[in-house]
């Protein structure tokens, strides 16, 4: 269901060793909050993941119409205590394919964007801790082991981890992608969602959150964006949900897509990725400018107003009224 808008030593017991490689935060977490922290082990944890349904963790997916990679993403997950799937309706066979994998599958109904749709998960399960992930991403063996080591060791209360983006094929190390830190781990009593597309979610302030190293064996690995019409599709459809009910000047979406083209190239080192950051940081303007002008066509009446205007221009023109 998601994407970005334009974000030990293992001892022999499955657990991983506190030690210089990970921080601890406390919430919510924040850029500023990532000055104040404690490390994880910056060794790895090994290849294989922790004991099937051995950590006390329910893992929570909101799906639609993923049948390509639900069962990657559930089967990463078989070392939670549950995995329960909540499945939009799906027109295809990702119901199916989840729970040959393992999952339990609920099916609810189509929201469109997985925010809305979060809350109602939480609710639904008995849990203490909860890991949230999307039907097109999947948990390392080493995140896994580190995550584990979180909940055994009992002394936070979420864990915000890095995430490697696919897109358009590549791994986008750049362009403003990486290191995209998520807080999907967390005490569901102390988890605060957002309720804006896109937003991140956070922990209650005080909560003490653990951000593990930016590393790519303890990063979520995020399948996104197929190709240019997926991107297209998608672009399209969160952009007419953002704008809704946001004001923006006339002529102001040129300057903030530059800006973010900029931002994204340069400052986020797109350039460092040669032709696919170039792609990236052009796709973050334009998504940017459609974003803004959308705004800005809503707030004088959208299609509905422009249609009002083409109906009274034809009946100038049929009447000889036209003033040209």
């Amino acid at each position: 269901m998601g994407c970005s808008g334009w974000r030990g030593q293992d001892p022999g017991d499955g657990t991983l060793r506190l030690g210089p490689g990970s921080r601890r935060l406390r919430g919510p977490l924040s850029p500023a909050s990532k000055e104040k922290a404690t490390m994880i082990d910056k060794r790895s944890a090994g290849p294989h993941y922790p004991p099937s349904r051995s950590a006390p963790i329910t893992g929570l997916i909101i799906v639609r119409n993923q049948e390509s990679t639900i069962g990657g993403a559930v089967a990463s997950l078989a070392w939670c205590e549950q995995v329960v799937v909540f499945d939009q309706s799906s027109d295809d066979d990702t119901a199916a394919v989840a729970r040959r994998a393992g999952a339990d599958v609920r099916t609810t109904a189509v929201t469109g964007v997985v925010e809305p749709a979060r809350r109602a998960a939480l609710d639904a399960v008995a849990a203490d801790w909860v890991l949230f992930l999307d039907g097109d991403e999947m948990v390392p063996a080493a995140l896994a082991h580190a995550l584990v080591a979180e909940v055994r060791r009992g002394r936070s209360d979420g864990v915000a981890m890095a995430r490697r983006n696919y897109l358009l094929g590549h791994w986008a190390k750049g362009a403003g992608w990486w290191p995209d830190y998520q807080t999907r781990m967390f005490r569901k009593s102390q988890v605060v969602l957002p309720t804006d597309l896109h937003g991140a979610i956070t922990v209650r302030a005080g909560a003490e959150v653990t951000m593990l190293p930016a590393r790519a064996d303890l990063a979520l690995v995020h399948f996104n964006y197929t190709g240019l019409d997926d991107w297209v599709s998608r672009a399209n459809r969160y952009t007419t949900l953002q704008a809704t009910g946001v004001v923006f000047e006339k002529n102001v979406s040129g300057r903030a897509a530059v800006r973010e083209f900029l931002t994204r190239f340069l400052k986020g080192g797109g350039w460092r990725l040669g032709r696919h950051g170039a792609r990236l940081s052009l796709l973050g303007a334009m998504y940017t400018w459609l974003y803004v002008e959308k705004a800005v066509e809503a707030a004088a009446g959208g299609e509905t107003g422009m249609r009002a205007a083409y109906d009274t221009l034809a009946d100038d023109l049929l009447s000889g009224r036209e003033n040209t």
